[in-house]
């Protein structure tokens, strides 16, 4: 009378930062989708945001900390299940004596619903359990402070996706000895192998610069793009978009044919995956195609086939995590540029808007985007964008300050002296008695000393290159203001 589930045994091959083999891999993983509607629990794995990852690699580069990465081994098959599970053996693997034999699972396997939830549950114990305290709200990131023999607090700060793991922390032999304790510890519970230097994590390869600063780039992954979709022998573009570049009502296609459609939406999700971690200066083309994954055409196919050739001929490809903040901000403070294009879609007549958070000279956090809402001026448009980073900011904000950097209001550059005066003056009533309570959030931010807007001009905001295409030059001098490339 149980549910039994049938299992299968993937292969895959693991990747190096040189697109090698580095590991044959092979699981046997259960067909979850086949679980009762009963066993089917909140499916969850400890994934920590590139937002989290980026900040603590931009406070560690800053502070002159180690990084370094350490994997633990089958992670699953750790966890215990509360329940009983029975699994079919894959293919091959029958019992040729008793083909109805099956398998009782004593602990998670990949693919049951509940196995990330339970591995997260059981790691972020045992992390626990040597004292850590959680830097997210996640529990995805944890340190801990302890004092040396000399008196002085060394930090150890653990980032956690999965099963893999990132650790940064005071770069003598103190901290050292910190790191080699917390290993033991966990160790005692898991096969946990050491990995050295943060050098390739998550698909993302992260390269010590001769200087001292670490760039963070994902070459390896724009080289298999470029030969999937047949562009290995393209001509560079020099900006993602041509800045005369529109969508309208002529460029999508309603009734787009399914081989359309999986092609585009395939090379979108494959920018979408650049954008996210390391090309911020492709953010505002990949948002603007992808709003438009099920109508593509020709035209749009083009122009995102144009943002790859783009990404194979740019100069810097990726991001720098420097020791010291050319913009001259300080060191562990946070800093924000924001920007909107006032209703600048054709379709919608919507506004897209922007924004980039800095810290330590180095983008952490980004986003382009369509507003959710028709807003009436180009004040109301750039003060509901202010809230947008508000809400970015706010998060940073307390994982820098659990980590021991207390931060003083942190300026939002904005060039727009209406919006400004909106987010510190309540007396406009007239330009903002029909704005949705939520997009006040900034008006609360500036009054409790969280955040500052601060005029900028337009030339100098970072963020503009989130809001609309621009001419070539400019576009060159937003991108290594963006990507915090080192002068010389």
């Amino acid at each position: 009378g149980a549910n039994v589930i049938d299992s299968k045994i993937v292969y895959k091959l693991k990747l190096d930062a040189s697109n090698n083999v580095a590991r044959w891999k092979a699981r046997v993983v259960a067909r979850g989708f086949q679980q009762n509607e009963s066993e089917y629990v909140d499916s969850f794995a400890p994934m920590a945001h590139p937002v989290t990852i980026r900040t603590i690699v931009s406070v560690a580069v800053a502070n002159g900390w180690y990084l370094r990465q350490a994997d633990v081994k089958t992670a699953y098959l750790n966890a215990e299940l509360p329940e009983p599970v029975y699994l079919a053996p894959p293919k091959g693997l029958e019992n040729p004596k008793n083909p109805r034999q099956v398998m009782r699972l004593r602990k998670a396997v990949y693919g049951l619903a509940a196995s990330g939830r339970l591995w997260g549950k059981l790691f972020c114990k045992r992390i626990k359990e040597f004292g850590m305290e959680s830097l997210t709200d996640d529990e995805t990131a944890f340190i801990v402070k302890k004092k040396g023999r000399d008196g002085k607090e060394r930090t150890l700060v653990v980032v956690i996706v999965v099963d893999d793991c990132m650790m940064a922390g005071d770069n003598d032999e103190e901290g050292e000895e910190l790191r080699q304790e917390w290993l033991r510890h966990m160790r005692g519970f898991f096969s946990i192998s050491d990995d050295g230097e943060l050098k390739w994590y998550l698909g993302v390869k992260f390269d010590r610069q001769a200087d001292g600063s670490v760039k963070a780039s994902q070459e390896a992954y724009l080289d298999r793009c470029l030969k999937r979709y047949g562009l290995q022998d393209a001509a560079p573009a020099p900006t993602p978009m041509d800045a005369r570049f529109a969508i309208t009502e002529n460029d999508i296609d309603e009734n787009a044919p399914a081989e359309l459609i999986k092609e585009y939406q395939s090379l979108i999700g494959s920018l979408i995956y650049h954008s996210v971690w390391t090309a911020p200066e492709i953010s505002l083309a990949v948002n603007m195609l992808a709003r438009y994954m099920s109508k593509p055409t020709p035209t749009l196919i083009t122009a995102a086939k144009r943002v790859f050739r783009y990404l194979k001929g740019a100069e810097h490809k990726g991001i720098y995590f420097t020791e010291n903040d050319r913009r001259g901000f300080g060191k562990n403070v946070l800093v924000a540029y924001a920007d909107t294009s006032d209703a600048d879609c054709l379709i919608t007549a919507k506004s897209t808007g922007g924004y980039v958070l800095f810290l330590n000279g180095a983008p952490i956090a980004w986003k382009s985007g369509r507003l959710p809402l028709v807003t009436l001026s180009s004040a109301e448009s750039e003060y509901v964008e202010a809230t947008q980073a508000c809400v970015e900011i706010i998060y940073v904000r307390e994982i820098l300050e659990r980590m021991g950097y207390p931060q003083t209001p942190t300026v939002i550059y904005e060039d727009n002296q209406a919006a400004i005066a909106m987010s510190d003056n309540p007396v406009h009533r007239g330009r903002t008695k029909h704005i949705r309570r939520r997009y006040h959030f900034v008006r609360q931010c500036v009054r409790e000393g969280s955040v500052l807007l601060v005029y900028v001009p337009s030339k100098k905001n970072v963020a503009d290159c989130f809001t609309k295409p621009t001419p070539e030059d400019l576009y060159k001098y937003q991108r290594g203001e963006l990507l915090n490339v080192p002068s010389g």
